[in-house]
Order: C-alpha cells, then sequence, then structure tokens
C-alpha cells in the first residue's frame, strides 16, 4: 500500500481519489508498490468512472481497492482542485521507470481485429529498449469465462521467458471491464503491479490520435475525442453533464 507515501487522497462521490505527479514522483510511487510484497493495482480515476461507480457500488468498491488512483481528468480538478495525471501520462512515467529497471512487461486488451497489443508492443520496444516484453494479446475478452484461457498464454509466455513474476501488466479492457479482471486475476499471474489503461492503448498503437496540446491544456480533450469518436457521445455526457451535477448535488448536501 502506498500509506506512507503523503499522497493527497479525498473522496469523491463515495470513491477515493488520488493526486496525480510529476515523474520523480510517480517513480517513487510505482518503486514502493513494486516492492511492497503485494499485488498492487492502479486505477487511472476520470469523471466517467466516478458516475458509473455512484451507481454500481461493486465497481466502487473495487475502484477503493486500488493502491493508486490517480486523477484523470479535468473536471476532478475543475471542481475539486485535485491535480490531475493523464492516463496515458501515468503510463509513459511508469513505462520511463520499467526502462530504467529493465523490468518486464505484459500488454493485454485492445482490438483483435487491429492488433492494438502487438503494435503497443512494437512502439513501446522502439521507445524504451530496456523494457522486457513478455507478452501480449488482443485475443481474450474481459469476460469471466474467459480467465482461464488468458492466464494460462500469460503463464506460458512467462515461461518462454523465464519469469515468475511479472513487473508491470497494463489491462485495455476500457474501463469497469479492466478493473474487475485485474481485482479477479492479478494474484493468479502473478504481477506486481496491474494497471487499467483504457483507451492508451490506442495512443500508444498510434490507432488513435491524441488532442492537440492547447486544447489538453484547456480541459477540451473530450471536445476532440467526440469529433473524431462520435460513438463516445454518451460517455461524454456523462463526464461533462451528469458528473458535474452530481458533484455539486454532494457538495451542496455535505453543507447542509
Amino acid at each position: 500500500m502506498i500509506s506512507n507515501l503523503e499522497i493527497e487522497t479525498k473522496k469523491i462521490l463515495g470513491t477515493k481519489v488520488s493526486k496525480g505527479y510529476s515523474f520523480e514522483k510517480s517513480k517513487e510511487i510505482f518503486l514502493k508498490l513494486h516492492k511492497s510484497g503485494n499485488f498492487s493495482k492502479v486505477f487511472t480515476i476520470n469523471p466517467e468512472f466516478l458516475v458509473d461507480a455512484y451507481y454500481d457500488k461493486k465497481f466502487q468498491k473495487v475502484l477503493n481497492s486500488g493502491d493508486y488512483n490517480c486523477a484523470d481528468g479535468f473536471g476532478i480538478e475543475l471542481l475539486y482542485g485535485i491535480k490531475r495525471t493523464p492516463g496515458i501520462e501515468l503510463l509513459n512515467h511508469f513505462l520511463k521507470v520499467c526502462n530504467e529497471e529493465s523490468f518486464s512487461l505484459f500488454i493485454l486488451g485492445g482490438s483483435s481485429d487491429k492488433e492494438i497489443s502487438k503494435r503497443a508492443a512494437e512502439n513501446i520496444s522502439k521507445s524504451f529498449p530496456k523494457i522486457k516484453i513478455i507478452g501480449f494479446s488482443s485475443d481474450f475478452s474481459f469476460q469471466k469465462e474467459d480467465d482461464v484461457k488468458t492466464i494460462e498464454y500469460i503463464h506460458k509466455c512467462m515461461t518462454e521467458n523465464r519469469v515468475e513474476s511479472i513487473d508491470l501488466i497494463i489491462v485495455g479492457y476500457g474501463h469497469k471491464n479492466q478493473e474487475f479482471w485485474l481485482e479477479r486475476n492479478m494474484a493468479k499471474i502473478p504481477a506486481k503491479i496491474g494497471m487499467g489503461v483504457g483507451g492508451s492503448l490506442d495512443f500508444i498503437s498510434k490507432e488513435v490520435k491524441r488532442a492537440p496540446k492547447f486544447l489538453r491544456t484547456f480541459g477540451l480533450e473530450w471536445a476532440f475525442r467526440l469529433i473524431i469518436q462520435p460513438k463516445r457521445i454518451f460517455r461524454i455526457f456523462k463526464a461533462v453533464i451528469l458528473f458535474p451535477m452530481l458533484s455539486l448535488f454532494e457538495k451542496f448536501h455535505v453543507a447542509e
């Protein structure tokens, strides 16, 4: 656990959210978790997560079991004053640490049709050549029924690479699905750190472009994503409309 790292954490709509940090502090967090002896879970919490967790207490319980719940979303920073670190940037911090330490990595998730995990692995190898990529796969689903086959495949890759545990596994099954998967399977691998990365695999594989920096600076990445991925409209509604409404209600209710 990271209670001794003096990380700013607060409950938002019943879910714990921690401050995002620059590389040096992120490195400290990663190495502490890595040495903890636990199967540590890292979640990147955006407003959509918080809305879904507010209505789904099982999901909220899983999120609250996370060892580091990094704030990821302009709305969280704007309404609660918690510094955010976008998930893709936290992932890059962690990959940089893995490269410095020559740690092992497994990549799971993404579209099998587009070979997202394979493309992500290739790009990570180019940018972080000292990382030992144990394996990757986009061939298994997040469903419980696939867990046994997925773990068997991961174990096969571990045996081939002669490792007994994986330093970092990143899982891109989309929010909720990846967090439940990590909760069920971390100890079975075993992996020292598991991170739900969602759309970050799309960015790393270069399947999807990130918003221009000036839009990200002003918290308008959601608008860019809506333009290039119109199917996200309901998810964006939850983050941009419903989250502020629930947050204001919570603050008003607590004030009473």
